[in-house]
């Protein structure tokens, strides 16, 4: 994670940090309970996968190993 100066919150008390992602890995869905997931949670995994397969995809020239990152990072629903 890198930590930068992050934009102005409407509403915010105090001047926060933000973060940005350097490593994307796809978190193991074997070990996610998506029943037991919020809404925004299960929204922000999906998300991060989505940007995995999307940073990792090009990077990736054997097509068994794309194949198995796309099934990795599939989306989870309930």
């Amino acid at each position: 994670m890198h930590v930068l100066e992050a934009s102005e919150i409407e509403g915010g008390d105090l001047p926060m940090l933000g973060f940005e992602t350097l490593t994307f890995c796809p978190i193991d869905r074997r070990l996610v309970v998506a029943a037991l997931l919020t809404d925004e949670e299960l929204s922000w995994l999906n998300a991060y996968h989505q940007e995995t397969q999307e940073k990792l995809l090009p990077l990736i020239s054997d097509e068994a190993v794309q194949n198995w990152l796309r099934a990795t990072t599939a989306p989870l629903s309930r």
